[in-house]
């Protein structure tokens, strides 16, 4: 029961992003974070797969990160965006292919920290903030 409830709140809290880019992107920062504590509290059951579900999580909510930066007035900004989510989604697909964890310090998520910057700090999105 409690990997399901802690699927359901990552796969809802995303949705947040869409409407709230800022505040959506640190809710699902903070789902990802403590699905494995919320699991664990409500008890009852573990992830079988947790490295493969948290990635797979982690791509759909980095999805929605990617349709907001899509919407950037900048040019480079928007490729700059796509380009590291490939990369990261390049990544986690080897991962999944060869399951060797190391493949993730050379494909890192630079995308989410890229995203935060932009949102924080250019004034494109700044009616977004919270």
């Amino acid at each position: 029961m409690g990997p399901i409830v802690a699927t359901a709140i990552r796969l809802i809290v995303p949705l947040t992003i869409l409407r709230w880019p800022l505040a959506g992107a640190i809710a699902s920062l903070v789902a990802d974070a403590l699905d494995v504590v919320i699991a664990g509290a409500i008890g009852r059951g573990e992830f079988g797969d947790y490295t493969g579900t948290d990635k797979l999580l982690d791509t759909y909510y980095l999805t929605f990160l990617l349709a907001v930066s899509l919407r950037w007035q900048s040019k480079v900004a928007r490729w700059s965006s796509v380009a590291l989510f490939a990369w990261r989604l390049i990544g986690v697909a080897l991962l999944e292919v060869t399951y060797e964890r190391w493949l993730l310090f050379v494909f890192p998520n630079l995308f989410e920290n890229y995203y935060l910057f932009h949102v924080i700090f250019i004034p494109d999105l700044s009616n977004y903030l919270f």
